[in-house]
């Protein structure tokens, strides 16, 4: 196998390096906050950053495919990417359930609004 571009993790190449954190950075450690809606569970973790920065999971159990998992991906990254200013200054782990897989950016960029 190859070397993941990004630097693993993260995946979300679409916002700014500085913006993105690696899932495996908290994946034993408990979130100071949960908030669900639907389509997302968004987990909000401590950061010592002056600005927001995401980390994105979007499961098999999500979508099957990769197409689609990746698309999914590119969808929320794209709607983050308008709002991440807004966004209180702390990491976030944004998990996809299988509602999100077939919403449009402007429906994605809602429910987050819901969750963040």
């Amino acid at each position: 196998g190859g070397a993941r571009r990004n630097g693993g993790g993260s995946r979300c190449s679409m916002l700014p390096k500085n913006r993105r954190v690696r899932v495996q950075a908290y994946a034993n450690t408990r979130a100071v906050s949960v908030r669900r809606s639907p389509a997302f569970t968004a987990k909000r973790f401590p950061s010592a950053t002056p600005h927001a920065r995401f980390g994105l999971v979007v499961g098999k159990a999500a979508a099957r495919t990769a197409v689609a998992r990746n698309r999914t991906r590119r969808r929320i990254c794209a709607a983050l990417a308008e709002r991440f200013l807004d966004i209180a200054p702390a990491d976030y782990l944004i998990i996809a359930n299988a509602s999100a897989v077939a919403m449009s950016v402007s429906r994605i960029a809602e429910e987050l609004k819901k969750v963040l």
